[in-house]
């Protein structure tokens, strides 16, 4: 897919965010990253502080394609994500608070997981990262779960969230955000409404 770049990048705080279905990966699976990042995360050996805190950076990103690479070609559990009006209910919820906690610039549902690139808003009092994450994963698990008729967990409790550095990195995430249903060989439905956003394209 052809990037749309958005008209600007202003520097503010912007995140990459990714979570995940509560189902999409086997306990097996979660167990084995998370042994082998605690072994990697342990045998590090830097001690400067600010060198230290690159390394675990470089290497949750590592662990990051690894995760992304089991949910995408080895997709797992019910995937309700799949559903149209399932994907709409988040589709809707994600946007519910587009220019009121935040600026959204680009997000994506697959089948098992949603990418999210969001900045902070000029004029606006700072909200933790972890209540924007809380408001659109309470309040979508809750109207998912009464549309499916089921109760209990939906969303994964651990979250993937990276702050956006620099420019360069805006744009690599912003285009691994709208095209990574591509990259997955998922149908070109994933390419539109309701389960692809790009600022300025979707924007009524």
């Amino acid at each position: 897919m052809k990037s749309l770049l958005p008209h600007l990048y202003n520097g503010h705080k912007c995140f990459f965010i990714t979570f995940r279905l509560a189902d999409s990966l086997p306990l097996s699976v979660i167990t084995e990253l998370k042994n082998k990042f605690q072994e990697d995360l342990n045998s590090i050996r830097e001690d400067n502080q600010i060198k230290r805190r690159i390394i675990i950076d470089e290497l949750r990103v590592k662990y990051f394609i690894k995760y992304e690479h089991q949910l995408d070609s080895k997709p797992y559990g019910d995937c309700v994500l799949r559903k149209n009006d399932i994907a709409q209910i988040l589709y809707d919820k994600i946007l519910s608070y587009h220019n009121k906690y935040y600026k959204l610039h680009c997000f994506c549902i697959m089948p098992n997981h949603v990418h999210i690139l969001l900045s902070t808003l000029d004029d606006s009092e700072l909200v933790p990262l972890g209540k924007w994450l809380q408001l659109i994963k309470g309040g979508s698990a809750y109207l998912i779960n009464k549309a499916l008729n089921r109760t209990g967990r939906l969303w994964g409790i651990e979250s993937f969230d990276r702050y956006i550095r620099n420019e360069e990195h805006f744009y690599n995430s912003y285009n691994y955000t709208i095209n990574n249903p591509i990259l997955a060989k998922l149908s070109k439905n994933y390419l539109q409404k309701p389960f692809l956003w790009i600022a300025d394209q979707y924007e009524q």
